[in-house]
C-alpha cells in the first residue's frame, strides 16, 4: 500500500519483508566460509550494509547454531556449521 509519500508501507523497517535480510544473510555465511577471518567491519563495507546490520545478524545466525566464533574476538575465526 502507497502512502501520500510513495513509501511502500508493506516494508517492514528491518528490510525482512523483500527478503533484503536474507539476500545479506546469505551474502554474510558465503564471505564467512571464503574467509573465516574477517571482521564485522570488512562484512559491513563488502556487503554495504550497516555495521549494526551485520551485528544482528551474526547474531541472529550464532542463536540458529548456523555459526560459532572459535578463538579470540581479535585472533579467532568463524566457524560454520553444517
Amino acid at each position: 500500500m502507497l502512502d501520500l509519500t510513495g513509501e511502500n508501507k508493506n516494508n517492514s523497517a528491518n528490510g525482512t519483508e523483500n527478503g533484503t535480510q536474507i539476500d545479506t544473510e546469505k551474502l554474510i555465511l558465503n564471505l564467512l566460509e571464503k574467509t573465516p577471518d574477517i571482521t564485522q567491519r570488512e562484512l559491513s563495507e563488502k556487503t554495504n550494509t550497516s555495521l549494526r546490520t551485520v551485528k544482528r545478524i551474526i547474531q541472529q545466525l550464532k542463536e540458529k547454531d548456523i555459526i560459532e566464533r572459535v578463538g579470540s574476538d581479535r585472533k579467532g575465526y568463524w566457524k560454520i556449521n553444517k
